[in-house]
């Protein structure tokens, strides 16, 4: 079971000179896990931190007002020890109608 939730992020418009349509955006995320979950993990013989992170970064180009493509990159640090960190890298075509 999750019992905490935090998040924090700060995003703008026009991140390259003469782009004013533009947007970017930086995030961070941390889930807690509760420790009854922890307890029972441990019983299994399992083990998990108190909590995972994430950071996501984002650019959001303006190819039109009514067009847009982004670029998208996302760090997790799981809450299991014997989980590597991912990295997701992903893309999104928007058109607005």
């Amino acid at each position: 079971m999750i019992d905490q939730f935090y998040s924090f992020g700060i995003g703008g418009y026009g991140g390259i000179p003469g782009r004013d349509g533009d947007q970017w955006g930086l995030g961070w995320a941390g889930t807690h896990i509760s420790g009854d979950v922890r307890k029972d993990l441990s019983v299994l013989g399992r083990s998990a931190n108190e909590f995972e992170n994430a950071v996501e970064t984002f650019y959001n180009f303006a190819i039109t007002p009514a067009t847009h493509i982004s670029l998208d990159l996302e760090v997790i640090k799981s809450a299991l020890p014997t989980v590597d960190t991912a990295a997701v890298i992903g893309t999104r075509f928007q058109f607005d109608f």
